[in-house]
Order: C-alpha cells, then structure tokens, then sequence
C-alpha cells in the first residue's frame, strides 16, 4: 500500500476517535480577595492518574477540553507558587458538553518562602543545556529589523554580506520552526528580510542538534523560533520602520494573533524597499602589474510577502496546524560600476583601464505550504507528529555587461554580455514522529522522513566583442537539471534524573543524487548511507552546576548553485562558477559545557571536517585572468573554548558577556604546494542594557563586537569590530514603543580578505553601508502581554536552505 494511503488511513481512525464525547470545563483562579492569579497550574484527575492540564492566562481564565469521557466525577487541581493546592470535584453532566466552574478561589500559603525569588521575567540571552537562546522579542537592538538583522545581531554568529556562520565553525543550517530554510545567498538574505521581528520569539543556536533533526549543517543549527499568541483573543502589531543610509529605505509590517477556544490564527504581512550603495575594492597581483578595482554599487530591492497560519485544537490530544508563505513581490534591481586601474609592478605606470557597467535585474517568487497533525497518545507525554509539506521557489535573473578596455595606443575594446537565468526548485516532505513515554523519566523517540526535491536550471549566454552584435556562446550556455532524494529513519532514548540526564540517538539517511548537464549530454550521479550518532549527557554537580557533554556526526551537502556551472561576469578577465562535482563534507562536533547558576556557562568544543569545499579563488598568472569556483579541499580542524556570563553593574545596568577564543588548524596539499596553518582568534561580545527612566519606561542599549585575525583556508580576514547603540521609549501602557537605533557608528565592520599563497596574491573588501540610523514606531492593538508558546515543527526542513547559494 502506498505510503501515502497509509497515512490517510491513520488519520481518518485518529481524528473521528479523539472527537468523541468532548466537554470544555472553563473557569477562573483568584485568590480569597478576588485578585486574579494568573499562570496557575491546572490538572485533571481521574483515579490519580493525569488525564490533561493547562495554564490559566493573564485574566486568571483557563479552558480544559476532556475527550473520551468515561466517568462522570474527575478532579481538578489548581497550582501555583505561594499558593496552597485547590482541588475541585467536576460532575460531567449526562447531556451537554460545557462544565462552569466559575471562580477557583486559591489560598495563600501562610508561610513565606524563604531566599527564594519567583520572577516571570525571561533574559536576553539564555544558556541551555543544548543551545544558546536569543530572545529576541526583549533585544531593543533587533527592535524594527527583520530576521537577517537578528540572526547577525546574536552573539557567537558572523555574518559577513549575505554569508552567515557560528563564530570559529563552518558550515551552518538556517531552519524557521524547526524547518530548514533551503535557501541561501542572496536568496537566503531575502527570505530572512521578509521575516519581521516582531513576530520572531528567539533565536536558537544549537551546535549538537539530536538524531530528531536533519543532518545537515556541520556545525550546527540556527532555528528561528516565531511567536504565537496564547490570550485568548485578537492582538493586531502594526510597525513602522525608517532607516537613513546613503539613501532613506523603509519597511512596513503588520502582524496578528487571534485565539478562542480551539481556534488559533496568526501570520503577518509586510513589505518594503531597501536601498544600499557598497562598494567593493579588488585587488589581484600577477608577475607584472596589479589590478586594482572599485566597484560601486547601486541595488534597489522591493519586496512583500505575506504568512498565514492556523492551529486547530481538534481535542484536548490532537491539533491541526496549516502554514502557508508566499511573497508578493520581490524584485532586485543592481546596477554596477566598476573601474580596473592596470599598472606595471616594473615602472608603477598605469597600462591600461577596464571600464565596466553591469546591469541585474532579479525576480523571486516562492511559495510553502506545510501541514501538521499532532495526537497525544496519552496523557503521559507520548504522541505521534505527521506532516507534510511542499515548496516551489522560481527565480529569473536577467544581466546586462558591457566592458571596455582603454589601453593606448589606440588599441581599445568593447566587451559586452547578456545572459538569462531561469531556475525552478519543487520539493515535497513527509515525516512521521512517534514519541512514548516508556516510563517514569524514560522516553523513546523514533520517526521516518522523504523528501524529494528538483532542480531546472536553465541559463543562456550572450557574446558580443566591439561593435559586434551578440552571439549566443554554446560553451557558456548550459541547461542543469538535479534531483537529490533524501530518506531518512531515527530513533532516541531520552533518559531523566535527580543527576543524571541524557539523549543518545542514532540517525540514518539514504542520498539519491543526479546532477544533468543536458547540452553537454553529462550525468553525474551519487548514492550513499551515512550514520549519523548523536549524544547529549548531563551530569548535576550540586545545586548550583551541572557538566553537559554533546557529541554529533553531521554532513553539509552543497547547495544547488554550488553545483551549477554557469558562470557569473564581473568583467571579461573575472568571473565566477559552481562545480557540479561537488561532494558533502562530513564532520565530527564534540563539545564539553560547565554552567553555574544556569547563568554562567564555558565550553571546550572541536569540530573535525573531512572533505571539506569552500568557493577559492584561481589567478591564471599567465592569462591575467582570475575566476572563483568550488572545490573540494580536505580535513580542516577547529578547536576552541567559549564562555558566556551576565552581570548587573548597578540596578540600572546589566552587562551580557560572549567571549570565543578559537584555533583553525589545516594541512592539505593546494597549487602543488603544502598549505600548512594555524590561526588563534578571539571574540567578544559585550551587551550592555540600561534602565534610565523606570516611571517613563525609557531603556538604552549599547553593544561592542570585536574579532582578531583570522583565517579560514587561503582567506585571511583582517580585524574588525563595530558598536551599536540604541533607545526605546515605551508609552500609551506600553502599547507603543518608538525606538532610535544607530548601527556601527564608527564604520569599523566590513572585514578585508587578503589571500597571499604561491602564485594566488589578492585583497579583496566590500565597503558595504554598515553605519545607518534606524528609526521604528510600534503599535500594538489588544492585549498588552503575548505570550510565546512553542510553535508547531513542520517537515520541510531539508529543503529551503541551499538554493543560489
């Protein structure tokens, strides 16, 4: 039987099941004085066992569904800190299907709790067990950006123009609730811009993720957790964001979450223009003259996108949640232009001039659709997740370059190009997940995940020399199709304790891949199974600290553009290329974590990549020609120890600390020679947080971020840093918020590369506009206070992340 009718199967028994004989038992905690105690813990009983439970909201109201009713007397019991435990007999009537409790009265303890302190209030940042948190909804810095402004923002991450990596690793997924963002690049940036941060709850950054989670990203994971509302009730966020660079761009969101009863929608929708003028300085040395490049830039991006979700709380054990995202519009407009000053190294005379004008037009469109259905097994944490999910992504690229060469006597050229670019990806995903709870403190997880995904490339190249008409060059042209179909199968133990806790897992994916160069009649093909073990042991110290020991295999397969071989002109003698050879690389991450207080925390990890690829740079030294592509290189190792601490200064000012010291270590033979190197880096992070008016609600931020020297493979990245700073004025009961951010205000961050390796001599740095002034109004409508909950994962995590990479 197809797996597909098997699955239907199993939801058309679940769903009719789990409906039946439903009853909402509502009610509201106060105390004996009518004071409303909100977040109670209510539990129901039956012959002492848990049968469901539930939170009482910021109103003291909460609402219990009971399904599968088979007594008429339960019990109900209401919780919570400094509260004595109110039980409440529930008679479920024989006809009807609503039980009013009204009032739950809780009487307070008659003693105080001594040297303990109850606060609701969440950090900054956040040192788990297995991941670094960034709650990013309390950051005034990411206040008014998007996702891609967030993720560059959280300390231990590095983003260098559309690239983005963990500080000393390499190779990193980007997931969205725990789905996989299969795009990246400029693509990548793109998406993540569309994502307002107000509707992102954290940032999540997990270096060993379990065997639950795909396997690819070498280094870890960066999951973007959103929010959801849990009031009941509709809460509209309309924001309102300004940003002076060299030109003025601006962003509009607005966002929603409505809840009633079984019934939760949210989503948002934004859109905006984004104007940046960088500008990149090249330099590339051959035997006898240097050429040395400005480019300057000009790239206007329009952009709208809009999510719509729903969770469906079909019972108190089983919720529906459909997701859908598309963009409206997204639509690039770059013009480039760039001057090559050519000069002898014998004489320092200028020979020759390039000039270059380069004109992109590049057009998005995606779509995503992904449904989820989960079902409690029991009232004891098993269950069972199945989702679904479907992508298409096209992109139409159209360039224009035109290239003229200015070298006396009389000897000048014209150089022109056109070329097309049309690329579509479609994938599908289906996972089922099956959580039991085994026994007290001991849990088994297990699941299945398909995933099939195609790729239609299709690129044409224009030629064209002085005043001659363009010519299509069928060695430049080409038509690339990829198929990559990935199966995978896991299972976990999870085992709790008083001093011992631990997760051991072992995954297993399958890899079809075949990558066809149609004009040129190549296939290229690969199939494998890998194992891929995880761990995550904790060990309680005393009360106050605890040792965490993760361990995981990972892979980091190319992405899509990795693999095509079209070129990219920047002129006549520079280009770039993908390389549809291209094979994963495997690594081994191991890490050793000691926390104090669940505050402080230092780690000692190492990451050992095997096969390891990297787009590099090749100087043809006897053509005066330079081109980009990617390669397979070898092992590179990293080492390094990081530490994370927050302290308050004075009651008006609170420091958090990330602090990374690193080693790169690589042997590998390169351009007939030995590349043999180590490189130590440091890293740090300061965030400082100020209270300056209590009563006005009026905060400040002011961070410092600041790396050394460092080097990954020939790239050797000069030292850098920049400091931000901010104020947040809240009013109207802190439904409004407007907010001056002011980002790398003394123009410290872009970063040089300089490659310096036998025949390879090249600088290379993109002046883009990292100063700017940020200017955001906010506004929200209904309640006040959102809570966050855990959104729903969905299946698509394999494929939104590797796209033009």
């Amino acid at each position: 039987m197809p797996v597909q009718r098997i699955l239907f199967v199993i939801l058309l028994y679940i769903i009719p099941v789990s409906l039946i004989a439903q009853v909402h038992v509502t009610g509201k905690t106060t105390d004996s004085e009518k004071k409303i105690v909100s977040s109670a813990t209510i539990t129901i009983t039956l012959n002492e066992k848990v049968i469901t439970s539930a939170v009482s909201d910021e109103q003291g109201n909460f609402t219990i569904q009971l399904s599968d009713v088979t007594s008429h007397n339960y019990i109900l019991h209401a919780t919570h800190v400094g509260y004595r435990e109110k039980m409440v007999l529930i008679i479920v009537p024989k006809a009807g299907n609503e039980v009013r409790l009204g009032n739950v009265v809780l009487d307070k303890e008659s003693k105080e709790l001594a040297a303990v302190s109850i606060t609701g209030k969440e950090n900054i940042y956040e040192q788990k067990a297995d991941r670094f948190v960034f709650n990013v909804e309390k950051s005034l810095e990411a206040t008014g950006s998007n996702g891609w402004d967030a993720i560059s923002k959280t300390p231990g991450i590095q983003s260098n123009g559309n690239t983005i990596s963990i500080i000393g690793k390499s190779g990193i997924t980007v997931m969205v609730n725990d789905r996989k963002v299969q795009l990246s690049g400029d693509e990548l940036f793109a998406y993540l811009s569309a994502i307002p941060t107000e509707n992102i709850a954290a940032i999540e950054v997990i270096s060993n993720p379990g065997a639950r989670y795909d396997a690819a990203g070498n280094s870890g994971i960066i999951n973007i957790r959103l929010k959801k509302n849990k009031n009941e009730g509709l809460v509209l966020i309309g924001t309102g964001t300004y940003e002076q660079r060299t030109s003025g761009t601006y962003t509009g969101n607005i966002s929603y979450n409505y809840r009633k009863k079984w019934l939760t929608l949210y989503g948002f929708i934004n859109g905006g223009q984004r104007i940046t003028q960088p500008v990149e300085h090249q330099q590339i040395y051959y035997p006898a003259s240097l050429w040395a490049s400005e480019n300057a830039k000009h790239i206007t991006r329009n952009y709208s996108s809009v999510q719509l979700g729903a969770d469906f709380t079909l019972s108190n054990k089983d919720v529906l949640t459909v997701l859908t995202e598309r963009n409206l519009t997204s639509k690039t407009k770059e013009d480039h232009n760039s001057l090559t000053n050519i000069t002898g190294l014998s004489n320092y005379k200028t020979d020759s001039l390039i000039e270059t004008g380069n004109h992109i037009n590049r057009d998005l469109n995606y779509t995503n659709i992904d449904l989820t259905y989960k079902h409690m097994l029991d009232g004891k944490g098993s269950n069972i997740l199945l989702t679904g999910d479907y992508l298409q992504y096209t992109t139409d690229q159209d360039q224009a370059l035109s290239s003229v060469t200015y070298a006396p006597p009389a000897s000048d050229h014209r150089f022109n190009t056109a070329s097309y670019a049309a690329q579509t990806i479609t994938n599908y995903t289906g996972r089922l997940d099956l959580e039991k709870q085994i026994s007290k403190g001991l849990s088994f997880t297990t699941g299945l995940r398909t995933s099939f995904t195609t790729t239609d490339n299709n690129y044409l190249f224009y030629r064209g020399y002085d005043q001659g008409p363009l010519i299509e060059d069928p060695n430049q042209s080409n038509h690339f199709n990829y198929q990559e179909n990935v199966q995978a199968a896991y299972a976990s133990v999870n085992k709790t304790g008083k001093r011992i806790n631990f997760v051991a897992g072992l995954r297993a994916e399958y890899t079809d891949i075949t990558g066809e160069l149609v004009d040129q009649h190549e296939i290229n093909k690969q199939h494998y199974l890998k194992l891929f073990p995880s761990l995550n042991y904790q060990q309680i110290l005393n009360q106050n600290s605890k040792l965490t020991i993760t361990y995981g295999r990972r892979i980091n397969r190319p992405s899509f553009s990795d693999l095509n071989p079209f070129k990219y002109y920047i002129n006549q003698y520079n280009y770039s290329e993908g390389n549809p050879a291209l094979r994963p690389s495997y690594s081994n991450n191991a890490e050793v974590t000691y926390t104090y207080k669940e505050k402080y925390s230092i780690a000692a990890y190492a990451l050992l990549t095997n096969n390891f690829f990297q787009q590099i740079p090749f100087i043809d030294v006897t053509r005066n020609t330079a081109y980009f592509t990617r390669q397979n290189l070898g092992k590179i190792d990293a080492y390094g120890i990081h530490s994370y601490a927050p302290f308050r200064i004075t009651p008006a000012w609170s420091v958090n600390s990330t602090l990374y010291l690193f080693y790169y270590s690589m042997k590998l033979p390169y351009l007939n020679e030995m590349l043999d190197y180590g490189q130590f880096t440091f890293y740090g992070y300061l965030n400082n947080q100020f209270t300056i008016s209590a009563k006005k609600n009026l905060t400040a931020e002011i961070n410092f971020n600041y790396q050394s020297l460092s080097q990954i493979f020939l790239y050797r990245y000069r030292p850098n840093g920049y400091v931000d700073a901010g104020v947040k004025w809240s009013f109207a009961k802190k439904q409004a918020t407007l907010a001056m951010n002011v980002y790398d205000l003394f123009k410290t961050y872009p970063q040089q590369q300089v490659v310096n390796f036998a025949t390879q001599h090249y600088t290379f740095k993109n002046a883009y506009e990292s100063r700017y002034l940020r200017l955001t109004f906010t506004y929200r409508f209904g309640k006040q206070t959102v809570k966050d909950r855990k959104a729903s994962k969905t299946g698509n995590s394999e494929e939104f992340n590797r796209a033009n990479n």
